[in-house]
């Protein structure tokens, strides 16, 4: 992701590529109306931008504001809404950057795999998410999927020690960047920003930090730390927090460092629970956002399909996006195979299955679900019988499986099976 250039010189990218938003058109307002309300080519205001502004094939455009406030609407080349900020002045419009989040769901609005995680010691969540829990202490706590209330948001995540539980824990939250991504961060400072609240019973504290490691991809969950691990950014003194919403920024007071390969962003480090947990032992999450720069910008919205592909780069199923992968779930989604081309009983081997090309380029693992039985076999739909010995074979930019064909079918038959391939760090 390139370094994001602020007024006079405006630059916009592609939401969640972060290509030059090539084309691009800014239309301002005054503040709060629909009227337009003109920016300038130079600082002496003596020449009037066209309106809406026309980003060039970098995404750029010189556009100098008046002393007024304005509403911005950005759009793409083909007229749809990027985004749109109100109320914003010159000192204010580095808002208006579009592609500023380093991190992948930080409103916590898309939930692939479920949306109620218990009883695992470390969890891989929401596509880029993690929880890391005290190894045999994981049935104490549950993750879930929560209305926020906010405005402009539609969910939270949801961290609570079990009622009655006494475990203390030491609960951690943490999403990896690729070191693709890492590398933009390098000789930068950043900010940390997300909103928390917690609920009546909460007995716990917190901590934040932002950490660089030296190593490639690596997952601070797993690991308990990075390689060459170093403290980016971090709160003073464990958070304050209320039962309502609050926004928490955390800058870093230095420069990242030069030869960083990786950072994690751990909005919750070390929960600490206390005592015996009563009903609403719990702490909420929402719009964390990882940025460039030592002020907080307002939170980047991700359209929905746009949110998907991103996610899809680390965890892809085929599944409808609010069935969770189960065995028996129906074919709603489900990939059919090429027809049959062998009889009954013989091994049967299909080249290559779907999987979108945006997917990280690693292996990663393959689970396959069956549409109509409680098992993991690949079903034959025409006789309506399971095969057996079914099996997938991941590689780092394709998958095949191979089966045998179940009793009583013949060429031509078809057959389907769900999968989830994650690749997630």
């Amino acid at each position: 992701m390139a370094t994001p250039i602020v007024f006079p010189r405006f630059k916009a990218f592609v939401q969640g590529t972060n290509d030059p938003l090539s084309g691009g058109l800014l239309y301002t307002y005054a503040a709060g109306t629909s009227t337009p309300l003109a920016t300038y080519a130079e600082a002496t205001a003596a020449t009037a931008n066209a309106n809406p502004v026309v980003l060039d094939s970098n995404g750029e455009a010189t556009i100098f504001p008046g002393a007024s406030s304005y509403k911005l609407i950005l759009k793409n080349s083909a007229g749809v809404t990027q985004w749109t900020l109100d109320n914003v002045s010159y000192t204010g419009l580095q808002d208006s950057i579009s592609g500023h989040n380093f991190l992948i769901d930080g409103g916590f609005e898309q939930w692939q795999e479920a949306t109620t995680y218990t009883g695992a010691a470390t969890l891989k969540l929401l596509d880029a998410w993690s929880v890391a829990i005290p190894t045999g202490t994981a049935s104490n706590f549950t993750i879930s999927r929560q209305t926020s209330g906010r405005s402009g948001s539609k969910y939270c995540m949801r961290i609570q020690r079990n009622a009655a539980a006494t475990d203390v824990g030491q609960v951690s939250l943490i999403q990896d960047l690729e070191t693709a991504d890492s590398l933009a961060l390098q000789e930068q400072q950043v900010v940390l920003s997300f909103w928390a609240r917690v609920g009546a019973n909460w007995s716990g504290s917190v901590n934040s930090f932002v950490y660089s490691g030296t190593g490639t991809d690596e997952a601070w969950r797993t690991a308990g730390g990075y390689t060459g691990q170093a403290t980016v950014a971090t709160n003073s003194g464990a958070l304050s927090l209320s039962t309502s919403w609050q926004q928490f920024i955390i800058t870093s007071s230095d420069a990242a460092l030069s030869s960083l390969t990786q950072v994690g962003a751990l909005p919750f480090y070390h929960i600490t629970f206390s005592g015996t947990a009563g009903a609403s032992d719990y702490i909420d999450i929402d719009d964390v956002q990882l940025e460039i720069g030592t002020s907080v910008s307002a939170f980047e919205r991700i359209n929905a399909g746009e949110l998907l592909r991103q996610g899809q780069r680390r965890y892809y199923k085929t599944f409808a996006q609010a069935t969770a992968p189960a065995q028996n779930a129906g074919t709603v989604g489900a990939y059919f195979l090429p027809p049959q081309d062998v009889a009954a009983a013989t091994a049967s081997y299909t080249p290559s299955v779907p999987m979108p090309g945006w997917m990280r380029d690693i292996t990663g693992t393959m689970t396959l679900y069956n549409p109509s039985a409680a098992n993991a076999q690949i079903r034959n739909s025409t006789v309506a019988a399971d095969c057996s010995a079914s099996t997938s074979v991941p590689a780092s930019n394709e998958a095949h499986l191979t089966f045998t064909s179940a009793a009583g079918s013949a060429a031509g038959n078809v057959n389907l099976v769900h999968y989830v391939i994650d690749k997630r760090i």
